[in-house]
């Protein structure tokens, strides 16, 4: 019996082991893969989409270009996995925000669809520096044009049959918008100072759109 109680033990010691060296392997490759995802971030800010290299991307993340590759296909599968959860999350931001038409909107509820989407932004600073300035030669390089179109689409409801007439002025002030956000990223421009910004160009702008739309 003694035997046998110890032949139980060994086994039920051995599938031990291997329940814990599988949760180590897991964990052991993630740490690998987020130590690539941040090499990559550092690598796409430092050179753009089209001057970085996977090897260097591999070497600062002490791993192997080919366990790199294990991970990612080629370097815009990598690009995709450092922006696309950011880029996804701020799409559906950008629209729920421009969901109401203007009159329907307080200027303070005007001014919290902008701090919404300021927070975001730069709670996700380093991405959208990616995103803005780096990503020429990327899937992404046409992200802000995606925003221009929803901001235009909603305005484009407020407008009505004046929106045809107006096409050009909506286009040019719906990309200002866009702008102004990229200008706080690219210049870094600190988040106390983004907001105060913010905060004035917004009573500007709303004032401004009462106006055109005559409400």
């Amino acid at each position: 019996m003694t035997k046998t109680r110890k032949c139980d033990n060994i086994v039920m010691n051995k599938i031990d082991v291997t329940k814990y060296s599988e949760v180590y392997v897991s964990y052991s490759s993630e740490q690998t893969r987020q130590r690539i995802i941040e090499s990559a971030k550092k690598e796409f800010l430092d050179k753009g989409f089209s001057g970085a290299s996977m090897r260097s991307i591999a070497s600062n993340s002490k791993a192997t270009t080919g366990a790199l590759y294990n991970y990612y296909k080629n370097k815009e599968d990598l690009f995709a996995a450092v922006v696309k959860e950011t880029t996804d999350t701020f799409l559906k931001i950008y629209e729920d925000t421009h969901k109401f038409p203007l009159s329907d909107e307080s200027e303070d509820d005007y001014n919290k669809n902008t701090n919404k989407i300021l927070s975001y932004l730069y709670d996700h600073f380093t991405e959208f520096k990616i995103i803005f300035c780096c990503s020429g030669g990327t899937e992404y390089e046409n992200y802000s044009d995606r925003l221009i179109e929803i901001e235009e689409s909603a305005y484009r409801k407020i407008l009505g049959a004046q929106a045809e007439a107006d096409a050009f002025f909506l286009h040019v002030i719906c990309g200002d918008g866009l702008r102004d956000l990229q200008e706080l990223v690219a210049h870094d421009v600190p988040r106390n100072q983004a907001e105060a910004y913010m905060e004035k160009l917004e009573r500007f702008r709303h004032a401004g759109w009462r106006e055109v739309i005559g409400r």
